[in-house]
């Protein structure tokens, strides 16, 4: 596959997941602060973020910066000097369950402190207080030791490196998990409500660091879509298998026209692989031997790739192509610039016959028509396993006018005018 190809459908595929993950964006808060400016407060950037005076902007407010970032280049520092008190609003939440995870970086021998407030107006209640290298009453404690203040819970956790901070929270059933750094240290009730998170400096030796701040529902529900494009549906069906459901079939219902769907309930902030089938044998890498998944994928193993997608949120996927990262319409529309990048004709204007010029990168069937402004087909021309070449195409028989040479190669269509005197 050409480089021009492979740049063209990165670029689509971006487009297409940027505008996933805005819709994303609106149900839930994924915040990375990499759009904010360097040296700016977290209160002045976004909505969900304020301090516990409601003040933002001053001292209280969060520091982005740059010196330290788990996804640079930008995260958010609470610094020492018992001032910044942070608030990560979640929105009063009194049902349902929620995945509330950061990344974190507690620099060497200092300390750090974050709770969990009732509601988004502070000191109404505190439903969880952690603690990292401090006592209880924010002293000085031993580094790379924590604790949870409502059971007296021990917990360790590294020193001057990124590691994740992770809660289960089900209110329905009133219970929370807290995982450190991927290991769970507390399993306990939780009889509040999700108010905000309390981002605050605990004492003189406070320093640590927010990366990737994630709140949303969990699971979520994904709906897949797939669009077998021209391709007519196995009559076993069309399905999705994937990491989620160690990689057995699953029936997707036919939506619309070319279009197959299925929603799936997965846990959020799972990262997920997966591959569309045409039949219970058809991979749609092995089905669309010129497609393309790596701009959306990762190596499967096997010398191809498997789709990936970080489940942040519910989230209804565009229809992708089968056999490639964007939709059919885009893979027409870059098929269709290769084919005229990849064929040319003169003389323009001509009069007796035309020379007509291409190069693929691999032996394609090409079908080159003459049409009239009617749409008549006047003149046809198959050129079967067309690799490098040249042939003439007689056009005495054509009256003085424009006209319109049409290529194809069962892919993408080209039209350019001809004129003939």
């Amino acid at each position: 596959m050409d480089r021009f190809y492979k740049t063209m459908l990165r670029s689509l595929c971006l487009a297409i997941l940027t505008f996933s993950i805005s819709q994303v964006f609106a149900q839930i808060i994924f915040d990375n602060f990499d759009d904010y400016a360097v040296g700016s407060t977290t209160g002045t950037n976004a909505a969900h973020w304020s301090t516990w005076s409601g003040n933002v902007g001053g001292t209280e407010d969060g520091i982005v910066i740059d010196d330290q970032a788990f996804s640079e280049p930008n995260s958010m520092l609470i610094a020492e000097g018992q001032q910044q008190d942070v608030l990560l609003l979640l929105g009063n939440k009194s049902s349902g369950h929620y995945l509330l995870r950061w990344m974190c970086y507690v620099q060497g021998g200092s300390s750090a402190y974050y709770n969990i407030q009732e509601s988004e107006t502070p000191a109404v209640a505190w439903n969880l207080d952690v603690f990292f290298g401090t006592d209880a009453q924010g002293n000085p404690g031993t580094g790379g030791m924590g604790f949870v203040s409502q059971t007296g819970t021990n917990f360790t956790y590294p020193e001057d490196t990124w590691f994740m901070v992770s809660h289960d929270i089900d209110l329905d059933n009133n219970e929370l998990k807290l995982y450190i750094n991927g290991e769970m240290v507390e399993q306990m009730p939780y009889n509040g409500n999700l108010g905000a998170v309390d981002f605050f400096s605990i004492n003189q030796q406070n320093h640590y660091y927010i990366d990737n701040v994630l709140f949303t529902n969990s699971p979520a529900l994904i709906t897949f879509k797939v669009d077998l494009g021209e391709m007519t549906p196995d009559p076993a069906g069309v399905f999705l298998a994937g990491s989620f459901n160690s990689w057995s079939d699953e029936a997707m219902s036919n939506s619309s026209g070319s279009i197959w769907e299925i929603t799936k309930a997965i846990d959020a902030g799972t990262e997920v692989y997966y591959k569309f089938k045409n039949g219970p044998n058809g991979w749609e890498t092995s089905i669309v031997p010129d497609g393309n998944l790596e701009p959306c994928g990762a190596d499967d193993g096997f010398g191809n790739y498997n789709r990936y997608l970080n489940v942040l949120g519910d989230m209804t996927l565009d229809a992708a192509c089968i056999g490639y990262c964007v939709t059919c319409d885009m893979v027409n529309s870059v098929e269709d610039e290769l084919l005229a990048a990849a064929v040319s004709f003169s003389p323009n204007p001509a009069s007796d016959f035309i020379n007509l010029q291409y190069s693929f990168e691999q032996s394609t069937d090409l079908s080159v028509r003459v049409l009239n402004q009617l749409g008549q087909v006047l003149i046809q021309k198959q050129l079967n396993n067309a690799l490098a070449g040249s042939d003439q195409i007689d056009i005495s028989s054509l009256p003085g006018g424009a006209y319109i040479v049409l290529l194809s190669n069962g892919i993408g269509t080209s039209a350019q005018k001809l004129i003939v005197r």
